[in-house]
């Protein structure tokens, strides 16, 4: 095999790796290099093809927050699932959930006629459209009316809640009789709970959510670092203005740490990085 077909190997293990969940003791992740060499040599020896199978489209609901769960506004049973460890959930409409660890969702014995799911913690919801009901998720004061689109929604903060959506549209309501605000494809929204201002940001067009990740394709380095900065609440720099001109494909789970995501950043640039605990530096080997 020449040197351009076993580099073009590379690149499809390497992003096939970023595929795959990951746990790194160092931020080099040599392990991952490592077993990338591994299979080509495997891949040369036994001339197998390798299939990277693509998922399709599915409206998301990705949800954050550290709200306690109250008892459902009337006198019907209601259902409380939680998770000591993570684990998928699918409700009677279905609809899935992706329970974090630590995390809960409570729904009426009705669901199916009424809708509605409170959360404790952290969930992401992949919810079906159904004709002539809507979907609603409920978080301190604040509610989400969902008719079929994919978005995210941040509550970790003690000042703010986020939310970012990837498409379709949503009504965001930050409280009980005041007017809905209606969101666009790749907009992001910050609530300020305290004197209610709310402020409007982008985030990049290239990155989706599908089946539990994060999806992008030929994203440049700083939009990914910004994306990754925003989800984890941290700042993120890269030092080599050569680098930043890169551009990364691959998915990101959404229980991933920002320091396995960056590790996987960092291998695939041939960087290192550091942090002091709020701001993260990417900088040459």
């Amino acid at each position: 095999m020449d040197n351009s077909r076993r580099q073009a190997l590379f690149d499809r293990l390497l992003e096939k790796d970023w595929n795959e969940p990951q746990e790194y003791t160092s931020v080099q992740a040599p392990e991952m290099k490592q077993k990338v060499w591994k299979r080509i040599k495997w891949k040369i020896s036994w001339q197998r093809k390798i299939f990277i199978p693509a998922a399709a489209a599915i409206a998301v609901i990705a949800i954050s927050s550290i709200m306690m769960l109250n008892h459902l506004p009337d006198n019907r049973a209601e259902y409380v699932v939680a998770s000591d460890s993570g684990e998928k959930y699918i409700l009677a409409d279905s609809s899935s959930v992706y329970i974090e660890k630590g995390s809960a969702i409570k729904f009426s014995e009705n669901f199916l006629e009424d809708r509605n799911v409170w959360i404790d913690g952290s969930a992401t919801f992949e919810v079906k459209k159904h004709e002539g009901s809507q979907f609603r998720v409920h978080f301190g004061e604040a509610v989400i009316e969902v008719t079929g689109t994919c978005f995210h929604v941040d509550r970790r903060d003690a000042e703010n809640d986020i939310v970012i959506l990837y498409n379709g549209s949503i009504d965001f309501c930050p409280k009980k009789g005041e007017n809905k605000i209606e969101m666009g494809p790749s907009q992001m929204l910050t609530y300020d709970r305290a004197n209610g201002k709310i402020t409007m940001d982008t985030v990049p067009e290239s990155i989706n959510w599908n089946d539990g990740k994060y999806c992008f394709r030929k994203v440049p380095v700083t939009e990914l670092l910004d994306f990754v900065g925003k989800l984890h609440k941290k700042d993120i720099i890269i030092q080599n203005n050569e680098k930043s001109g890169e551009r990364l494909s691959g998915q990101i789970r959404y229980d991933e740490s920002i320091d396995d995501i960056l590790a996987k950043i960092c291998f695939s640039l041939d960087m290192k990085y550091s942090s002091d605990g709020m701001t993260y530096t990417l900088y040459a080997q």
